[in-house]
């Protein structure tokens, strides 16, 4: 009888090389085989999501004063799973890399490159609203270019498109973001927002994290700094600029001696960082007399700081 013959003849290097990849085979194919069940948990966190819409947003608005009528804009919100930072229930949440350009050091946020542009535009406009600005100054003691350089910087003077839905947006970020005690009082101001008829919910648009209008001002910061300039009953930092500007002055100084101190700190040093003593034609000597150099304190700038990084929300 004829031995049979081995179409496979034993191959020692091949046998091995097939072991070493049968591990990673099997992980390949159980990755391949989760991809089901990855799909059937986001569907399962939108239910969460729908389900903490009433359990625990719905009670909270209420409280805070918002009409079911007003409330009918969470009516099949939907989670925006492109945001950054987000961490879903069961899932652990990893380090923040704080994509606002505030959270960063000050270097990014007054990065030169960033704001060349902006410089021709802001004397322009310093122009154009020299009347307003210098009222606003009178008003709140913030200077008219510290105002318009705060505008150019946040929305750029208003060109900036806000490409996200600001409750959706922050009904995310309250229900599965990396911050969320922050976002939830977020959610329940725009609400408000919408409740006293300041804008109308399909025109609330907002950087990713939430920040509205030409200041980028968080909701609970438009509640709180936002203000009526141009007296038409109405507190529009969207497409009124007197009310924008207006608006910019109340947040770091409000009509306190301490906001216009620190507004007048942050002029000086920024100048003095621009514009050195001796470009100036002052000597350090001529500065430094006893009893002519004026304190700075030492929360100088603390505002204006603070008031960009609430407010701003893309990269």
């Amino acid at each position: 009888m004829r031995e049979p013959i081995d179409l496979l003849p034993a191959r020692p290097g091949l046998a091995a090389a097939f072991a070493a990849l049968a591990p990673m085979l099997v992980m390949l194919l159980a990755a391949l085989m989760a991809q089901p069940a990855l799909a059937l948990d986001k569907a399962g966190v939108e239910r969460q999501f729908h389900a903490w819409i009433e359990s625990d947003v719905w009670p909270a608005a209420k409280k805070a004063g918002i009409s079911r009528a007003t409330f009918a804009v969470m009516d099949g919100t939907q989670l925006d799973w492109s945001l950054p930072d987000l961490v879903p229930p069961g899932t652990k949440q990893p380090a923040s890399d704080m994509r606002q350009s505030e959270f960063g050091s000050p270097g990014r946020y007054f990065d030169e490159k960033k704001l060349a542009p902006l410089i021709s535009l802001g004397r322009e406009r310093l122009a154009k609203y020299k009347d307003t600005l210098a009222a606003v100054e009178k008003r709140f003691g913030v200077p008219g270019p510290i105002v318009v350089a705060i505008w150019g910087r946040e929305s750029g003077f208003g060109r900036v498109k806000l490409p996200n839905e600001a409750i959706r947006s922050l009904a995310t970020l309250a229900f599965m973001g990396a911050r969320r005690e922050d976002f939830f009082a977020e959610l329940i101001a725009a609400l408000k927002i919408l409740e006293a008829d300041h804008i109308t919910a399909d025109r609330l648009h907002s950087s990713w994290a939430g920040a509205l209008g030409q200041p980028q001002f968080l909701p609970s910061k438009f509640l709180a700094h936002a203000i009526d300039f141009d007296g038409d009953g109405r507190r529009d930092i969207w497409d009124s600029v007197p009310d924008t500007l207006g608006s910019i002055g109340n947040y770091p100084g409000g009509k306190s001696t301490a906001g216009r101190r620190a507004a007048t700190g942050v002029s000086r040093r920024m100048c003095r960082r621009r514009f050195p003593a001796r470009s100036r034609g002052r000597t350090r000597a001529s500065r430094s007399r006893p009893g002519k150099r004026p304190a700075l304190p030492a929360s100088a700038g603390g505002s204006f700081r603070q008031a960009s990084a609430d407010g701003r929300g893309s990269s």
